[in-house]
């Protein structure tokens, strides 16, 4: 699955989350999306005390996972063992966290976009499951139900994180009943304010510092859990304006990215002898946690986004392909592939230098471009590779579009006042019933392209099932 789909997932099922009617649906819902997004074989839900309470296997074969064991970052699958896993907490238990593994009985090892993912769907059903602690509430329901959906709508549809920060602490004042909300993230160990809403709007009639280095936000930040107060004067984080101009009660909630506390949401009444409930922490808490959603959500898209991207030729990367051939093969659409790969480039990255193979490697890129329709794609498979999806042309223009291409390519490159000259091998391989999948058209082009190179290079080979017999 390719990350464009696996963000795709993502969103779809941060918003099935929301949607859920009682806690054990919504956490059977994300023990399924992080299986299908991660296309893992296992993934477990741990209750406080440490005991499963929700398993997700993807075949019968791996036994009673109902018997599975997990550690701090394993899972012990009955008949193979303890398989290494991704763990992510979720917050918004009454009785503690939760803890969601996630492992693979066999395949790529988990990294770093993976880990984001799971953090981001831990987030997801903290919050969803601070949703069931609101029931003490009940004239509420509908207030909260409404203000959490415009929040996770805006998280759901990519929306700039300005937009969802001022929908957060806009929706925490009016569902809190407060004047003042504030968010703020960290920034070199103190906090700067991101999203502010009053009412009136002039409550704090100018007071924004910069930074903060004390006050309720503040504190919680530092000390990682809720903080609340109903004599806000009095406490000795309180800020001496706030206090002046009438803060009367305040509560703060950490906000949390992949884990770590990166700053807080503060709500603030000015009203005298106003007090907070047990059921107003809970919803401050899940206010905190849409951040949390919204910072995780962000991460991983921008992950996803520099995956699809090659830095160096500005060009879609080998994800981008993968996903357009699958795309093609479901819709038995007609196209080529093509297999570009520069002869002679090793040598300029040797005595150039690599930052004169890169000024290279952009002006193929750009050539190749200028070779192809704008139905077409270019993209960098890496090294000195390049990879073409050509859509429904004939063999005929296939060959032209391949003489183009390495007449296009010969020409000199100009760095820094000298020519460089490179070359290229080609391989093509046309959509073939044999080839079930993406990679086996991809192995085909390469296939011909070597052939192409030990030929002498400077030349075009298509794939012809002989050929297997070279590979």
């Amino acid at each position: 699955m390719s990350r464009r789909t696996s963000l795709a997932r993502l969103a779809d099922h941060l918003d099935t989350l929301g949607r859920q009617n009682d806690e054990q649906s919504a956490r059977a819902v994300a023990v399924r999306a992080a299986m299908r997004i991660l296309g893992a074989d296992v993934a477990v839900l741990i209750d406080p005390t440490g005991d499963v309470d929700v398993v997700g296997r993807s075949s019968d074969n791996l036994g009673r996972m109902t018997e599975a064991r997990a550690g701090d970052d394993t899972v012990d699958v009955p008949g193979e063992g303890p398989r290494p896993a991704v763990v992510a907490i979720v917050r918004g238990h009454d009785d503690g966290d939760l803890r969601l593994l996630v492992a693979r009985v066999k395949g790529e090892p988990f990294d770093k976009d993976d880990q984001a993912v799971v953090d981001c769907l831990a987030a997801g059903l903290g919050m969803a499951l601070r949703q069931f602690h609101l029931v003490a509430l009940p004239n509420e329901r509908q207030r909260v139900v409404d203000h959490i959906a415009r929040v996770q709508r805006a998280i759901a549809n990519g929306e700039p994180l300005q937009e969802i920060f001022d929908t957060v602490t806009e929706a925490a004042r009016d569902l809190l009943d407060t004047e003042l909300a504030s968010l703020h993230l960290a920034q070199v160990g103190l906090l700067r304010f991101v999203a502010e809403s009053m009412s009136p709007a002039d409550v704090t009639r100018g007071f924004h510092p910069p930074h903060l280095n004390r006050g309720i936000g503040y504190a919680a930040y530092r000390l990682g859990r809720l903080v609340r107060t109903d004599d806000y004067p009095s406490e000795s984080y309180a800020m001496p304006r706030l206090a002046q101009i009438g803060a009367r009660s305040a509560m703060s909630a950490p906000v949390r990215n992949a884990g770590e506390i990166v700053g807080s949401l503060a709500v603030i009444s000015f009203v005298p002898g106003h007090r907070f409930s047990s059921a107003q922490e809970q919803m401050l808490l899940m206010f905190a946690d849409q951040v949390s959603v919204a910072l995780t959500d962000t991460k991983v898209r921008e992950a996803a986004e520099q995956a699809l991207t090659d830095p160096v030729t500005g060009l879609p990367s080998r994800l981008v392909l993968l996903d357009q051939l699958e795309k093609a093969l479901a819709r038995n659409e007609e196209f080529d592939v093509l297999f570009v790969d520069l002869d002679g480039f090793k040598a300029v990255n040797d005595t150039k230098g690599h930052a004169a193979g890169d000024l290279v490697l952009r002006e193929i890129a750009d050539r190749l471009g200028q070779c192809v329709r704008s139905t077409d794609s270019v993209v960098r498979f890496g090294g000195d590779e390049f990879a073409v999806l050509i859509r429904d042309v004939s063999l005929e223009a296939l060959y032209r579009i391949g003489r183009t291409m390495l007449e296009m390519i010969r020409r000199p490159c100009v760095v820094h006042g000298e020519e460089i000259k490179v070359g290229a091998s080609i391989g093509a391989a046309g959509r073939d019933p044999a080839a079930r999948d993406a990679e086996g058209l991809l192995r085909r082009a390469d296939t011909a392209m070597y052939r192409a190179k030990r030929g002498g290079g400077n030349q075009m080979v298509i794939f012809t099932r002989g050929m297997r017999i070279d590979v």
